[in-house]
């Protein structure tokens, strides 16, 4: 991960803005709450990866996602109701979210997805998510330039400007944070670490963009819900059946 944060962010939105990332808002953005009980059975896993669902699931599904990603905010609308709400509410398929991160963007946002206990995490993700068009262009006040470049030198000082600035704190409270606590995950270098293994881990397992996916161990050659949803169809079936 570079360490020169402030031009990294800078010009990564400056991209993002002329790509035209925000066009996405036009999008239906899912629900930010879930209403599956199941969300209530969320796992830690010792890397720090959340699982959400039965641990002891036969079909294992693992996301592979960024919170910079349009691809993953589009599986995430897709896949939200189908793959929660049946398949891993059932108890036959479990859903484990593993951050990759692309860009210090990633890093804060993940910060904060997964800043208090781990009940809200899932809740966290969806929010970021469908807020993802809103939060990643560039602030509106042209002096977040001078603000983050003065920061270059303190991370968890100019983590905690950015957050503020892309309007992630806001988003954060609305969901029951106290800035003063928002501050302190986004401070957690601990945490930071855990993030940057989990990523590096996933690259030297192949895992080469966002989203990408492994049901049961496997990683599998397809990027959306519509790819997906038939090989965990086919996985919960019998081999009789197939």
């Amino acid at each position: 991960m570079k360490t020169a944060l402030s031009a990294a962010l800078i010009g990564l939105l400056m991209f993002t803005a002329e790509a035209g990332l925000a066009a996405q808002a036009k999008r239906k953005a899912p629900a930010v709450t879930t209403v599956l009980p199941l969300d209530q059975w969320v796992t830690v896993n010792p890397d720090g990866s959340v699982l959400l669902g039965n641990p002891a699931a036969g079909v294992k599904v693992v996301e592979y996602m960024s919170y910079t990603c349009p691809h993953c905010a589009r599986f995430n609308e897709e896949s939200h109701g189908e793959l929660r709400g049946g398949m891993v509410r059932g108890g036959k398929v479990s859903l484990e979210l593993q951050p990759f991160l692309r860009n210090e963007f990633d890093l804060i946002a993940s910060l904060l997805v997964t800043c208090g206990t781990k009940d809200k995490w899932f809740g966290n993700s969806d929010a970021v998510l469908a807020a993802q068009a809103t939060w990643f262009q560039p602030p509106a006040d042209p002096g977040y330039k001078q603000r983050w470049a003065a920061l270059e030198s303190n991370k968890p000082a100019l983590r905690k400007a950015v957050a503020r600035d892309l309007g992630l704190v806001k988003l954060m409270q609305g969901r029951g944070y106290a800035p003063a606590q928002l501050d302190m995950c986004l401070a957690d270098e601990t945490r930071v670490k855990q993030l940057m293994a989990m990523t590096e881990k996933a690259a030297a397992d192949g895992v080469n963009g966002t989203p990408m996916f492994k049901i049961n161990g496997k990683l599998q050659d397809v990027f959306g819900w519509p790819q997906l949803r038939p090989l965990i169809q086919n996985t919960l079936l019998p081999p009789s059946a197939i």
